[in-house]
C-alpha cells in the first residue's frame, strides 16, 4: 500500500482519520492511522477527495454531538 496519505480529521477519542490511494488502485480509501475499522459511512472506495472530506466532516460533527453516557455509580 502507498505510504503517502492525507489527514482528514481527528475523532473525539483522538483517532486520526486519513485517506490514500492504495498501490494498484485508482480509488481512495479512508482509514484510521493507528488502525481499526472505519465506520460504515466512511468505508468503501472514493473517487473525489472533496467527497471524502465532506463525509469525514459529517462523521466528526456527529461524533462530537453524540450524547455521552454517564457512568453509573
Amino acid at each position: 500500500m502507498s505510504r503517502e496519505h492525507k489527514v482528514a480529521g481527528k475523532t473525539k477519542a483522538g483517532k486520526t482519520i486519513a485517506y490514500r490511494v492504495p498501490e494498484g488502485k485508482s480509488t481512495y480509501e479512508v482509514f484510521f492511522t493507528n488502525g481499526g475499522q472505519v465506520p460504515s459511512e466512511l468505508s468503501g472506495a472514493w473517487t473525489d477527495p472533496r467527497q471524502i472530506q465532506n463525509a469525514v466532516n459529517a462523521y466528526l460533527f456527529k461524533d462530537k454531538t453524540k450524547p455521552v453516557r454517564k457512568s453509573v455509580k
